[in-house]
């Protein structure tokens, strides 16, 4: 699938880290990077369905796709701008000034060379832990639902209701390859960030999209994708 169009990926992966590290420059570029996902994840669909079938396009276009889908888009934005926002004043407010202390004595260590107390980051840490899995129960649903969304409202006219009930009811009931697939995706994560200068970003960034392309397919769509092969 990447073959077709390959140059025109790797310029929709650039343009998405770009944006990221735009956003990053704001206070908000969490929250930002959220709402504006389902509309990368989006531009992403388009490019696999135009790769399936074959068609040659670029990431300059793609944009213009997106014009009747853009309220419901808007929409599951927003859901996840909201979770985003939520776990975070979460983790301030039950942890914020354990984290605080972390961050300064991690950065302390750094710039005199020694290294942290390991007692005293540990009894921050105990604190800080529960305040993040509460965070992660708020994200974590949020992000099921939002997976297939993006392909749903696109491909299938759901709105965005409708989107996020069946992404999350289709995570939820396919545990275990979902599982098996979130463990690759940590994996190539790790190696993403690995490989210097934003570069495994881009490489790793259309393969995660493509294989999210592949699986809406496949469990949406099964008889017309067993018909691809």
């Amino acid at each position: 699938m990447l073959r077709q169009g390959f140059v025109a990926w790797l310029g929709l992966s650039s343009a998405v880290l770009l944006a990221l590290l735009l956003l990053g420059m704001t206070g908000a570029g969490a929250i930002l990077a959220s709402f504006l996902g389902p509309f990368v994840v989006a531009l992403f669909m388009l490019a696999g369905d135009a790769s399936r079938r074959a068609e040659r396009f670029s990431f300059l276009v793609l944009p213009g796709q997106l014009r009747p889908t853009v309220s419901p888009l808007f929409q599951v934005g927003l859901v996840n701008a909201l979770a985003t926002l939520a776990a975070s004043q979460l983790i301030l407010v039950m942890a914020g000034s354990d984290l605080e202390t972390i961050l300064t004595l991690v950065d302390a260590a750094g710039t005199t060379g020694g290294s942290a107390n390991p007692e005293v980051l540990n009894q921050h840490l105990e604190r800080v832990m529960p305040a993040l899995w509460t965070a992660l129960l708020i994200v974590l649903p949020v992000s099921m639902a939002s997976w297939f969304a993006p392909a749903l409202i696109l491909f299938d006219a759901f709105s965005a209701g409708r989107a996020l009930w069946w992404s999350l009811w289709t995570v939820l009931t396919n545990v275990v390859p979902m599982l098996l697939f979130a463990l690759l995706l940590g994996g190539g994560w790790l190696l993403a960030l690995i490989i210097p200068y934003g570069i495994g970003f881009m490489l790793f960034l259309p393969l995660l999209m493509a294989a999210t392309y592949v699986g809406y397919r496949s469990i949406f769509h099964s008889d017309e994708a067993s018909s691809d092969k």
